[in-house]
């Protein structure tokens, strides 16, 4: 799914943890093709806390290049929100 629009938006999913247990967020992410890095930034949070930001610099990119990233986090309560937020400075619709 791309993530975008004219404010900073947060896509968010709930899922069933375990208090005190580790989770792994993994994913696949690529910037837009011809766009710089100020075009293709996002963070990943876990119940409101940021647990990394990463940005692609994709301006010599033709197509799409997919990249994998991954985060864990230890749940606090029986479901935590995972959030991936649109960190762009400007929205490019």
């Amino acid at each position: 799914a791309e993530i975008d629009g004219t404010n900073a938006l947060t896509v968010l999913n709930k899922a069933s943890t375990t208090p005190g247990y580790t989770y792994k967020v993994s994913f696949v992410y690529s910037g837009r093709p011809s766009l710089p890095v100020s075009e293709n930034r996002t963070s990943v949070s876990a119940n409101g806390v940021v647990l990394g930001s990463f940005s692609d610099d994709a301006t010599n990119a033709t197509t799409t290049v997919w990249k994998t990233k991954q985060y864990t986090f230890v749940a606090t309560s029986s479901s935590s929100y995972i959030g991936l937020t649109d960190d762009r400075a400007t929205s490019i619709g």
